[in-house]
């Protein structure tokens, strides 16, 4: 799973912060057969408060069964 921090903003008028932060995540069936990859982003703020803003998916795998 990769993941890369978007922002980090403060307000210097108001004692709160928020930072967006995208994961790239690939799920599985198993330990080894990836299914896909997506992307996950989350607002996360002062308080603490946690919101999914967006889940964008990316490439779905073929799977080779046996």
């Amino acid at each position: 799973m990769a993941c890369k921090l978007d922002s980090n903003q403060k307000s210097q008028w108001f004692s709160w912060i928020y930072i967006n932060v995208n994961f790239e995540v690939q799920p599985s069936i198993g330990h080894h057969v990836l299914v896909g990859k997506d992307r996950l982003t989350y607002e996360i703020s002062y308080g603490p408060e946690i919101k999914l803003l967006d889940h964008t998916h990316l490439k779905t795998y073929k799977l080779k069964l046996p």
